[in-house]
Formats: structure tokens, sequence, C-alpha cells
């Protein structure tokens, strides 16, 4: 499972934005990841 490479990065730029803007990303891409 890629997705859990991908989850820690995800988090910290989350983390960093503390906004709905990085929430958006982050779903957008899992999405993408579950898509490919």
């Amino acid at each position: 499972m890629n997705v859990l490479l991908y989850a820690p990065p995800l988090l910290l730029l989350m983390l960093k934005a503390m906004d709905i803007s990085g929430v958006l990303l982050a779903l957008a891409g899992a999405a993408l990841v579950q898509v490919q």
C-alpha cells in the first residue's frame, strides 16, 4: 500500500497549512491514489 508512504507528508502538509485548503488537497491526493 503506497498510501502509507504518502500519509506522513500529507499529515505534515495539513499541520503546516492548518486550513481547509490543506484538507482538500489531502482528500484530492487520496482520491487520485485510489484511482491509480
